[in-house]
């Protein structure tokens, strides 16, 4: 019985011997998982700083349009108004 065992045994390392060897599979690496996380979020990031800076670039506009809208006014109002004469003192002599 023990030969019988014994000889499985020794079967068996001549057989491991013989293949090569396989290798153990390791873990996955932590930042190739992660990556493509951190590209969309990336991306996400990007595409929101574009639209806050779209609505600020909006708002300014709006903003300048009103500016341009009360100082064309104002000018419109100025040269509607009678400036009083300037007295211009001339000597003769």
């Amino acid at each position: 019985m023990f030969d019988l065992i014994g000889g499985v045994r020794r079967l068996r390392g001549q057989a491991a011997r013989r293949l090569p060897r396989v290798q153990r599979r390791r873990r996955p690496n932590l930042a190739a998982l992660t990556a493509p996380f951190v590209a969309v979020a990336g991306a996400a990031a990007v595409a929101g700083l574009v639209l806050l800076d779209e609505r600020r670039r909006t708002a300014m506009r709006r903003r300048m349009e009103e500016v341009a809208g009360s100082v064309t006014a104002s000018v419109h109002t100025g040269l509607n108004r009678v400036a009083p004469p300037v007295a211009s003192e001339t000597k003769r002599d």
